[in-house]
């Protein structure tokens, strides 16, 4: 990614999650915390909610459920009891583009209060910031050196 890439990733989650790189770099982060589910679920409700086929998307409400919001899911996101109980009314009674709403704002919420800031303090980031602003200086020196 280019030094304004990276350095947009500092200005918001939403930027970070909208960069294909940057969910890639977040998502390895996240996975050296243990907490990777979080943006995998995110990641799966962003794609459930652009399912257009009802059969397809009941489909993906039930892998995505059993894998992230129920008690016994082997990735379990940390989700409030009230969310949870929301999440499985809304998936038993009518499955919609919103059914993981709630879940997926709290998770949200959670990436960009805890993991989130503790990213941008990382050495990975650091790392890939401070790459991309040396090699802008070395290809602006090595322009310089040719002219």
């Amino acid at each position: 990614p280019s030094e304004g890439e990276v350095k947009r990733w500092a200005e918001s989650l939403e930027a970070l999650l909208t960069h294909q790189y940057g969910v890639a770099v977040f998502r390895h982060f996240l996975r050296s915390e243990f907490s990777e589910e979080n943006l995998d679920f995110w990641l799966a409700v962003e794609e459930f909610k652009r399912t257009l086929s009802f059969s397809k998307m009941a489909d993906q409400a039930k892998k995505i459920y059993d894998e992230f919001i129920s008690t016994s899911a082997a990735r379990q996101v940390n989700v409030d009891s009230f969310v949870r109980d929301s999440t499985n009314q809304s998936l038993i009674f009518n499955v919609n583009a919103t059914s993981f709403q709630l879940a997926q704002d709290q998770i949200f919420s959670l990436m960009e209060a805890d993991s989130y800031p503790r990213f941008l303090k990382s050495c990975l980031y650091a790392q890939l910031a401070n790459h991309s602003t040396a090699t802008a200086l070395e290809s602006s020196n090595q322009s310089r050196s040719v002219s």
